[in-house]
């Protein structure tokens, strides 16, 4: 079940209309999150993703920095 979810969510950040072309004469904005387990980040342009989306989980090296 989660398997299929994760599919879904991953068709529907990667398939149009979501992802746009950047227009490099146009203003960016960087959107990043952080959790516990977690970071992301997304290139924003007139409201909307553009180009790509990156994430990653934190090792547990990073997960005992945050615990200080």
């Amino acid at each position: 079940m989660h398997e299929q979810e994760l599919k879904k969510v991953k068709e529907a950040l990667t398939n149009s209309p979501v992802l746009r072309y950047i227009d490099i004469e146009k203003e960016k904005v960087t959107q990043c999150d952080a959790s516990q387990n977690g970071m992301g980040e997304c290139l924003i342009q007139d409201g909307h993703p553009v180009k790509f989306y990156a994430s990653r989980s934190l090792t547990d090296a990073e997960k005992k920095l945050r615990a200080n």
